[in-house]
Order: structure tokens, then sequence, then C-alpha cells
């Protein structure tokens, strides 16, 4: 057993002392030990659940607790959390405890389940998805099809997955490939969040085991995080003026130009300003407290209605019942939030809809069974499917700002979605009988 499991259960000492350093603290041991496991099973066989554990801890505890920290502080502009934090990390401590445990079960060891077609599976599949995602932006998409068009075009990923895994000897190009075009579609949709895990995926399965020594796994870890400082400092300056602004300069020029001014002035990257312009991109526990504040004052706990309509929704498509609630948890942060006409996507996250269901004595236990499913569909997805569907499964699921019913929505469809393709693929490319059979 892992020595950082033994370490959870002490997180419940903050309850009884909630000042937000000692808090934070706590959360960052957690992140610490939770970040040493990444990093030694950062290779091909890596458990997605880590990162998702890590996620977590990093949005819902270290960031809102880092908000609390410097409420007071005469430079903290930012985000102001709704409730106080005794009663924000009363949910918070335990929700994380029961989820991240739930995400630490040994799975046993996975089937490896590589073929002689992988390859040309490998290619198809990251043709065609590069095709719909090219002709998509042009094609007027019904709205009952426009998640089946997405997962056909995050065909790629997996394709290129799959041809890193038949062409070892290629593995290192195709990720420069996968990374370029990420990098591309993030400047373009402003998305790079989703393009940092996606190429964290990427890096992580193009690894061999023990092919990077953990110093420079280090070493690594540090660069990528003080380029993500990098990216954060401007994000939001770069997505306004994409948005927003009418110019004529290309995307790919805004963001070398405000990179290069970063580059420029590195100390900019510890300016008061920019320090809380990092708590208020990550803090997704403003919108929990938010819900926390609203609820059940003005909206009374759901009582598990919520989670079930998210569940039928998962199971059902829209073509079959048109009248379910669209996606984006505008409706969530409208109902449970009193947020009205907000410009922007926004949810009020996992532990915000476990919350608003059954109140601080029952959200624990909605991310313990949560967390519990995550982990039955990875023990699934290790023993009958290959390697590279395993993240196109379940790295949505790492958006911890997205509410279960989203989450589950995504399970569901992307795995019936995966099993017709898999069908599709041993019909068209069956492989070859095993020699002496």
């Amino acid at each position: 057993m892992s020595a950082r499991i033994l370490v959870y259960p002490g997180a419940f000492c903050c309850l009884l002392f909630p000042q937000p350093g000692l808090v934070l603290a706590f959360g960052l041991l957690l992140f610490a030990l939770e970040l040493i496991c990444f990093v030694q099973q950062a290779d091909r066989s890596l458990d997605m659940r880590v990162l998702l554990r890590l996620l977590a801890l990093l949005f819902m505890w270290v960031t809102p607790a880092l908000s609390y920290l410097f409420e007071t502080a005469s430079w903290y502009m930012g985000y102001q959390m709704a409730v106080k934090p005794d009663f924000y990390f009363a949910l918070v401590i335990p929700c994380t405890v029961a989820f991240n445990l739930s995400l630490s079960l040994p799975l046993g060891q996975a089937r490896i389940l590589p073929s002689s077609t992988d390859a040309l599976t490998g290619w198809a599949l990251l043709g065609f998805g590069l095709v719909i995602q090219q002709i998509t932006p042009y094609v007027s998409v019904p709205i009952g099809m426009q998640f089946f068009v997405f997962l056909c075009g995050q065909l790629w990923l997996v394709g290129l997955l799959f041809v890193q895994q038949a062409s070892p000897k290629l593995r290192w190009y195709l990720l420069g490939f996968g990374a370029t075009y990420l990098f591309y579609e993030a400047l373009q949709q402003t998305l790079f969040g989703y393009a940092i895990i996606w190429i964290v995926i990427l890096l992580c399965f193009t690894l061999k085991t023990n092919e990077i020594s953990q110093k420079i796994r280090w070493v690594s870890v540090g660069v990528i995080g003080i380029l993500i400082l990098f990216l954060l400092s401007f994000k939001y300056e770069y997505r306004q003026q994409v948005w927003f602004e009418n110019t004529q300069t290309s995307k790919a020029q805004i963001f070398m130009q405000m990179l290069g001014q970063r580059l420029l002035h590195p100390v900019d990257l510890v300016k008061p300003e920019i320090i809380q312009h990092y708590i208020d991109r990550l803090n997704q526990g403003y919108h929990t407290a938010k819900a926390m504040a609203y609820t059940p004052v003005y909206e009374p706990f759901t009582q598990g209605a919520t989670l079930m309509q998210g569940f039928r929704a998962a199971l059902l498509p829209r073509l079959l019942d048109p009248n379910k609630p669209q996606s984006g948890g505008k409706e969530n942060i409208r109902r449970f939030s009193g947020i009205n006409n907000q410009p922007w996507s926004s949810n009020i996250g996992q532990y915000g809809e476990a919350y608003v269901n059954f109140g601080i004595a029952g959200a624990w236990l909605v991310m313990l069974f949560y967390g519990l499913l995550i982990s039955g569909i990875l023990w699934v997805l290790q023993r009958y499917f290959p390697i590279p569907w395993w993240p196109f499964i379940l790295e949505p699921v790492l958006n911890v700002e997205k509410d279960i019913g989203m989450s589950m929505n995504h399970l569901c469809k992307s795995m019936m979605f995966m099993v017709v393709v898999v069908m599709v693929c041993r019909v068209v490319a069956p492989p070859a009988p095993p020699e002496g059979g």
C-alpha cells in the first residue's frame, strides 16, 4: 500500500482547525505526494486517476485555500469566496479524501492487447479524425449529432497512440506532431487546458518504463510547470483580444507577442496581480462556494434529482430525448447559485453537484461512489480494450469544473461509441491469427 494513502485520513484534523494556512499546508503535502506518484508512474502504463487526484487537490483545495489566505491582503482583488472557510472545507476535505482514496484502489495488472493491425487501425483513425476536425467548422451539424461528430474528431488522438504503439521508432516524432497540432488548435479555440492535458498524456504514452531517469523527470516537471505559469499569466488577455477585439493580426502573432513580453520580463510572474490571476484561473471552488451560499437558502437540496437526471441523460441520446438539458452547466449556475446571464461558461463542479443534492453530510458519499465508478470503468478498459482507448474515455473526466452529469454523459456515450468503432475496425481489418493456430 502506498504511504500517501495513509496520509489522507490526517486531513480530517484540518476540520478541527480550519485556518486557511493549515489547510493549505496539508493540501500542498497531499499534492506533493500525488505529484511524486505521477512522476514515478509516468510511462505508457500511466494510471490516469493520478492526474484526476492531482487536479482535484489543485482546483478544489489548494487554490481556494490561497484565496481565503489572501482575501484580507491589500493587494488581493481577486475572487472572494462566498462562504466562510470552515463551511467550505467541511465539504471539500471529506469529499477529496473519499474521492481520491476511491481513485487509489489497486486494479491489478492491466492486460496489454497488441495486434498486428494496430498500425493500420492507427493511421485510419488518425486520418479520419483529422478530416472530421477540418470539415466540421464548415458544416451545420444537427444538435442531436454534435456529440457524435465531436467524438469522431477525437479519434485522431486514439489513432496517434495506436501508431506510436505499433511504430516505437517513430514515437517521438509522432509526439512532436501531436503536440504541435494540439497547440495550433489551442491558439484557434483558446482551450489551452485541454491541449496541456493531452500533451501530458501523449508524453507519458511515449515514454518507455524507466527510459528517463528520475532526475530528468523532475527537471522536466519544473520546466513544464514554469511554462504553464507563463501561459496562465497572459491566457486571459489573449482570449479577450482574440474574442472581442477586431484586429488583423493573426492569433499566432498575438500569442507570440504576449509570450515575448513575459519572457523579457520574467519577474512579472511573481507580481501580486499575476499571482492573483493564477489563483482566479485555477480556483474552481469559487462557483462551488457560490452554490453552497445559495443552496438551500433559496433553492432546496434536490435529494438526488440532478444525479438521476444526469444518469438518464447519459443513457439516452438526444435523438430519443430531445428535451433533455443542454450541457455546459449554465442551468446549474442559474438554479443553484442565482447567477443569470453569465457571459462565459461555468459550472458548480462535481463537488458542487454532490452538495446541492445531499448537503455536506451526503456529498462525500456521492464523491466516493463517483470515484469508485471511475475506477471500475478503468478496470474494464484495462482488461478488455487496447491502451489507446483509455485516455479517450477518461480524459474529459479530468475536468473537475464539469458536473457529474456531464462527466457521466461523456463516459456512457464515449464507451458505446468506442465499442462500435472497435467492432468496425475488427470487421474491416481483423487481427491475424496467432502462428500455429
